[in-house]
């Protein structure tokens, strides 16, 4: 994947179309406390096989409304997305107010993680993986703070600012 990067850029690079990275920046960044959150479902059908293997169908996940009183967090305060759509257990909250410094966001982001009951649901499995921090309003890149989940099923790593801005 790398490789194929590097070439690319390279080819970009040397072509009539390059865009520098550092001509893309806003003139000021604003940032979004960001929480996303993959769930359990909270009811679905079992089926069973002709060979006796058991499947579950039809699961059904919470709404946004449902997960925010859940876990604690104003549904009036953030914008909740089900990220693959509507009853799919992969949502996103990010926060209506826009932060202009990146230690006001940091600082909001941890405190709205500490006070919501997202570790507590993580540890009776109604929360499957969880990671929280903050998102630049007019670039979209994502920084972490912190995340919880199983060995299994951790959150793809984020590239660093300057790969992100030249992809």
């Amino acid at each position: 994947m790398k490789t194929n990067r590097l070439r690319l850029k390279t080819k970009l690079i040397n072509g009539p179309y390059w865009i520098d990275a550092a001509r893309m920046e806003p003139q000021r960044t604003t940032y979004k406390v960001l929480i996303d959150l993959e769930t359990k479902p909270i009811s679905y059908k079992s089926f069973e096989s002709i060979c006796g293997d058991t499947y579950k169908i039809a699961d059904r996940y919470p709404t946004p409304g449902k997960l925010a009183n859940d876990i604690h967090l104003d549904a009036g305060h953030f914008q909740i997305s089900q990220m693959l759509g509507d009853n799919s257990e992969h949502f996103r909250f990010t926060s209506l107010t826009n932060y202009y410094q990146q230690t006001s966001v940091a600082e909001q982001a941890q405190q709205v993680w500490n006070q919501s009951r997202i570790l507590q649901l993580f540890k009776t499995g109604e929360i499957v993986r969880g990671r929280f921090g903050y998102q630049e309003v007019e670039t979209g890149y994502i920084t972490l703070l912190g995340a919880c989940g199983q060995a299994d099923r951790v959150w793809r790593e984020e590239e660093n600012r300057s790969e992100f801005m030249e992809w």
